[in-house]
Formats: structure tokens, sequence, C-alpha cells
């Protein structure tokens, strides 16, 4: 059973997490290219080029889920070398709300939704797309796996805990009784 301390530790990690989905999101959001499209009777349609843009969104949630993963659970890691389970189990927790907050942090920073617009909109008006996940409905839920996006960031993490506790601190142990 886990003590109060390595709880509270536990809980610590997994918030640190929710922090990092946040930064996380802005740098996506930022780092993306709005797909482009058009009002087609009612219908949003996106055009030629905005299809491959429409798929760069999920490329970089991974690629920046990833590399963030791998910085928060070497944080995570370093930070926690004497609680190892409860990072672990607040490496975990926090990997799942990094990917949630991560994508509603991003979301909410891009362009609306173009479908509603598109309702209201002339025939072949210019409407850019929202930042979203392929395969992902808005609003993604909690421990979502909708897509494979979503693992990045706690495959990351756990590539960066994993480091840490099996490669070392990088921090000099010394020998009990050891005479210098």
């Amino acid at each position: 059973m886990l003590s109060l301390d390595a709880l509270r530790h536990a809980l610590l990690v997994a918030v640190a997490g929710a922090f990092v989905g946040a930064l996380l999101g802005v740098v996506w959001e930022w780092a993306w290219t709005p797909p482009t499209g058009a009002a087609w009777k009612g219908e949003w349609l996106l055009d030629p080029e905005g299809v491959m843009q429409d798929v760069s969104s999920t490329g970089w949630f991974t690629l920046i889920g990833l590399v963030g993963g791998i910085a928060y659970g070497s944080l995570a890691a370093r930070w926690g070398l004497r609680r190892p389970l409860a990072t672990l189990v607040g490496v975990t927790l926090g990997s799942f709300a990094i990917a949630y907050v991560m994508y509603h942090v991003g979301h909410a920073l891009g362009p609306p939704d173009p479908r509603p617009l598109a309702m209201e909109a002339e025939d072949w008006e210019p409407i850019v797309s929202d930042l979203r996940l392929a395969g992902v409905e808005h609003p993604m839920r909690p421990f979502s796996l909708e897509t494979g996006a979503v693992v990045a960031p706690g495959i990351g993490a756990l590539i960066g805990l994993i480091g840490l506790f099996l490669g070392g601190s990088g921090v000099p142990r010394t020998r009990r009784g050891a005479q210098d």
C-alpha cells in the first residue's frame, strides 16, 4: 500500500502533467497550419491543399506529445527517484492528462468548427478548419483512446521515465563506508 506521502507525490506528478498538457496545447496550435476549405450548399469541404494540411494536425500532436512526454517523464523520474512506484503511477495518470488537456487547449486556441460557419456562408466562401485529431469527435473524453495519437505523450513519458530509472540519474552515488 502506498503511504500518504507517496499518494501526494503521485498526485503532484499527475497534476504537473495537466500543466505540461496546457503548454503543449499552445505549442501544438502555434506549430499547426489550418487547412483551407470552402462552403458549398451549407456544407464545408476541404480544398485539395487542405487535405494534406488536415493530416498535419494529427502529426504535430503526435510529435509534440512524444517529445513533451519524454521531457515530462524524465523530469518526473529525476524528481521522484526515491519514490519510483508513486512516480510511475503519477506519470501514468499525468500522461492521460497531457493528452486530454493538450487537445482541449489546442482546440480552444484554434479557429472555430467550420461546419456551422458553412451553413450560413455563401457558396465558395473560404473557411479554415478547426484544430482537431483524425478520428476524434469533439469533445474528446478523458482516458479516450479514439486515435493512436493520444498515446504519444504516454509513450514519451514512459521512455523518459524508464531511461532515467534504468539508465541512472547522472548523480554520482557514494557507497556507505567508502573511504575517500
